[in-house]
């Protein structure tokens, strides 16, 4: 190629300063030994030099990466990575510390089924609060009830949220202040059937004189595990 340079810079090589990128060639010019072209109009002298580029080398421009962002997918399940170390995934890490194991079993399924399925190929810092936003409206699109896509929004919270903290991923959770609305018309998972006046009265005289242990939580609405845990006095539970 053919470059416009100053008289002075025929015999000085030219470095090009290139953006802070990684693993960027360093390319240096200098001009190659051929006769130099001319120009004159309006009176001024332009030199035109044929320059001839070397490639030096690769070098490492730009701060290096010393963390490895793992993907939704992977940060949940667990991965290796690039130095072979193994990294246990926050379900089996972190979910099943603090979850019930009825909850925990829940939040795999949702995962399995719901979420991972959308964003778990997307690197953590790649979920933003938009994007939960338009996950949620998808998941009514589909005909999930308010209460399922609410488990799903704080399934998926509560993983960004160990992200955020003590694993320092990403700064902030972009599930945090996402509201889930509960629809107007939506019907409720099941209709209440409750017994009749003449019915009730029935089971309760039935309870007071059969299992009179039982009586109290008949009428006051106590669950089985409060009596076996002594809840429920012998006094009391024998009036």
């Amino acid at each position: 190629m053919k470059v416009s340079v100053g008289l002075a810079s025929i015999v000085s090589w030219s470095a090009f300063p290139l953006p802070p990128m990684a693993s960027q060639p360093v390319i240096l010019f200098r001009p190659m030994n051929k006769p130099h072209n001319t120009d004159r109009t309006n009176g001024k002298v332009s030199v035109f030099v044929p320059m001839q580029s070397f490639v030096l080398g690769h070098f490492d421009l730009a701060e290096p990466d010393e963390s490895e962002l793992p993907t939704l997918k992977q940060y949940v399940l667990g991965w290796t990575d690039s130095t072979g170390s193994k990294n246990m995934g926050w379900l089996d890490k972190y979910a099943k510390l603090a979850l019930k194991s009825s909850t925990w079993s829940v939040y795999e399924n949702l995962l399995k089924v719901h979420i991972l399925p959308e964003m778990g190929n997307l690197k953590l810092d790649e979920i933003t609060p938009k994007l939960v936003g338009e996950f949620i409206v998808k998941k009514f699109g589909q005909g999930l009830r308010s209460q399922t896509v609410k488990n799903l929004k704080n399934c998926l919270g509560s993983a960004l949220r160990y992200a955020v903290s003590p694993d320092q991923y990403i700064a902030s959770n972009p599930a945090r202040g996402i509201l889930v609305p509960k629809p107007e018309d939506e019907e409720p998972a099941r209709e209440p059937d409750p017994l009749s006046w003449e019915d009730r009265k029935l089971v309760e005289e039935t309870f007071r004189k059969h299992s009179p242990k039982f009586y109290p939580l008949i009428i006051t609405g106590f669950r089985n595990g409060v009596a076996d845990r002594g809840a429920v006095r012998p006094s009391v539970a024998g009036s």
